[in-house]
């Protein structure tokens, strides 16, 4: 839960940040003036923590940044992860970076990975510019210093290249694997999209891509559930399981991913036609529209007539010209109460 910044949340978090990003000679002052050992207080750093547990990130911010600017490496590393998520506070990616490099040099693995991933989009450094080279240096060490899931990120980077990074696609692809068979879900989804789309010279395999989407969508990654999902409905790698194809691309949709709204909502479209009947089924065709209605709203503009929101268009105008007016109201207020791309919950 986000909570607002209040007069309670000493001083402001933002005097803090523009001291900290400018180096404020009076916020330098104040903290050499105060005995380190005031700040490296494990108990502040515990109460930081608990306070970011119970949703009040602004608090759990003003309480860290004392030990941050001391020095302390697991108070910059949660400075960093409050101010690069917006948890309670505004959302400020320089700053979030600038603590993640900080707390990286002090051996925080978490850290070397976010500092990483700041490097490989180019937030943080010299020239603004990605550094794919120097990230990729940086996801090594976070797994090097146990965080597996920096195999893959580093993996990713390799299979690409860029500025300073040959591309090296088996290596990149072999980082992956060893992520994936370590058990870290993104890596499966990773792994498992290669297979599937012979991307860095993997063989196409679908039934091995399955496998490891299956993995991946059990261990909550979203857009492997809706990838599964496709290959159940035409049989691709397993069976033709269309029911369920419908319960990952619900369970994809719910999470709030426009792809799977979409795929959700064809298929309860395909379900509320009645060939005898020549007609559409009130109740399926309302829900179909609600959700072809949503993807197609996170979506944005077909680019192609083959893009998902090109076909969503064809079917919310068939519906809206079948379905009652008073029906057509019903869903777009539910629509209204559905923030873009966040979780829908099961009526």
């Amino acid at each position: 839960m986000k909570t607002r910044l209040t007069h309670d949340h000493w001083p402001t978090v933002t005097s803090w940040l523009r001291g900290a990003r400018r180096g404020a000679p009076l916020l330098l002052a104040l903290l050499c003036a105060v005995p380190n050992a005031a700040w490296a207080d494990p108990s502040a750093l515990a109460e930081a923590e608990a306070r970011l547990a119970n949703g009040d990130g602004a608090a759990a911010l003003a309480r860290a940044l004392p030990l941050a600017e001391a020095g302390d490496g697991a108070a910059q590393e949660l400075a960093g992860r409050i101010l690069g998520q917006g948890l309670g506070v505004p959302r400020d990616l320089a700053a979030a970076c600038s603590w993640h490099r900080a707390a990286a040099a002090q051996g925080r693995r978490l850290a070397m990975h976010n500092h990483a991933t700041c490097l490989a989009g180019g937030v943080g450094t010299a020239d603004g510019q990605p550094d794919p080279a120097a990230a990729a240096r940086w996801y090594g060490k976070a797994a090097e210093a146990g965080l597996t899931r920096s195999l893959c990120a580093e993996g990713e980077l390799r299979m690409a290249g860029g500025p300073g990074l040959a591309a090296e696609p088996a290596r990149g692809r072999d980082l992956c694997l060893e992520a994936a068979r370590a058990g870290v879900p993104s890596a499966q989804a990773t792994v498992g999209e290669l297979f599937l789309t012979g991307r860095a010279d993997t063989p196409k395999d679908p039934a091995q891509a399955a496998q490891w989407l299956e993995k991946a969508a059990r261990g909550g990654i979203v857009p492997a559930a809706y990838w599964l999902g496709r290959l159940y409905l035409v049989g691709n790698g397993v069976p033709v399981n269309r029911p369920r194809a419908l319960g990952l691309f619900r369970a994809a949709a719910e999470a709030g991913l426009p792809e799977a709204q979409i795929a959700y909502g064809e298929m309860l479209y395909a379900r509320a036609l009645d060939p005898k009947a020549k007609a559409l089924a009130a109740g399926p065709a309302a829900e179909a529209l609600f959700w072809l209605s949503l993807g197609r709203r996170g979506l944005g503009p077909a680019d192609a007539a083959d893009h998902p929101s090109a076909n969503a268009d064809r079917l919310i105008a068939v519906l809206g010209k079948h379905l009652p007016a008073e029906t057509r109201r019903a869903v777009a207020g539910q629509l209204e109460r559905v923030g873009p791309g966040a979780p829908v919950p099961r009526p």
